[in-house]
């Protein structure tokens, strides 16, 4: 069986799709590479070119996961928060790192080939690879879209010695419709394809320090990460059904203490920013909400050591006391 075989093969069993496509460096986006990126300190050079990272690269292979799975809000009259679907259970990173090493064994163990597998914090833009790898097209919500799972996909990528036949280009499947541009509660979005990835809710979720008040209302009732600009996409991806909760309590989350926190979220993608900043974003929901029963909640951090949360706090009981 050859190299193309037992990635279809696997990939058919596992339920992902995939793509490849060669390890050249990503000279047609230099202009892209060169520009500052959230949470990526590596420098240029390193997402420019495929074998700094593994030297004698020749080839890539990108995987996709879905993530969409449509939770439903509980029906009760507490007072919930949101995460985005992709921050729904086991962290997705470990999840994609395990399937990829599990892939490249599969290929690679027993011969002469070298590989190394990432998601999302690796040197070279994983949107960038699942493009390269023909995963899908770039969508004017900045995502990338598969015919199958839409943009509600994690990628991740191998880069590898050994040399791989490119997949076919994709169909174009982005007809800059605009309703993504239009849905973006922030504005981060451009009908001209800009990102203002500074005002994106997704990055103010993760983004620590105090939010400015006119970002505050954008953020809705989301503590981390954002799904609108994907959901809202006319590429209809197939579902997936997996168990988990998107609609964590509000009260109950702000009683956690960090022992608690780390217990219930520490192997979730939203473990690795924190407990503050995630208590940040559910006092700014609670002043979303607008409901006057979250009042006592925020009030308990006026008085906070962390001057994000005093501010979160006392931005939450003015909204929420608007109509006295």
């Amino acid at each position: 069986m050859n190299l193309r075989d037992k990635i279809e093969s696997f990939t058919r069993e596992k339920g992902v799709i995939y793509g490849c496509g060669s390890a050249e460096p990503f000279y047609e986006y230099a202009d892209t590479l060169s520009r500052t990126v959230p949470f990526v300190n590596y420098r240029a050079e390193e997402r420019m070119y495929p074998d700094l990272t593994l030297a004698g690269a020749k080839g890539l292979i990108a995987l996709g996961l879905s993530y969409n799975n449509s939770y439903e809000r509980p029906q009760d009259d507490k007072l919930y928060a949101a995460l985005s679907e992709g921050a729904v259970g086991e962290d997705y990173h470990t999840v994609m790192i395990r399937l990829l090493n599990e892939l490249a064994e599969l290929l690679f163990k027993g011969t002469e080939y070298k590989y190394r597998c990432f998601c999302d914090t690796g040197p070279l833009s994983d949107a960038l690879v699942a493009l390269r790898c023909s995963l899908g097209c770039a969508g004017l919500n900045h995502a990338v879209i598969n015919e199958r799972f839409g943009s509600m996909f994690f990628i991740g990528y191998i880069i590898t010695t050994a040399e791989l036949e490119p997949t076919n280009k994709p169909q174009n499947r982005c007809n800059n419709c605009g309703i993504c541009v239009k849905a973006c509660p922030s504005g981060a979005l451009g009908y001209d394809g800009s990102f203002n990835y500074e005002v994106c809710v997704a990055y103010l979720t993760q983004k620590k320090g105090i939010i400015p008040d006119e970002f505050k209302q954008a953020m809705g009732t989301y503590i981390y990460g954002c799904d609108i600009c994907r959901k809202v996409c006319p590429i209809t991806p197939e579902p997936v059904y997996t168990s988990g909760c998107a609609y964590p309590e509000i009260a109950e989350l702000l009683n956690l203490s960090n022992r608690e926190f780390q217990g219930r979220y520490g192997n979730t993608a939203i473990g690795w920013r924190g407990k503050r900043t995630i208590v940040r974003n559910a006092l700014i929901a609670l002043g979303n909400l607008g409901d006057r029963r979250g009042i006592a909640l925020a009030e308990r951090f006026l008085t906070d050591n962390a001057e994000e949360l005093r501010d979160a706090a006392a931005w939450a009981v003015k909204q929420m006391k608007k109509e006295d």
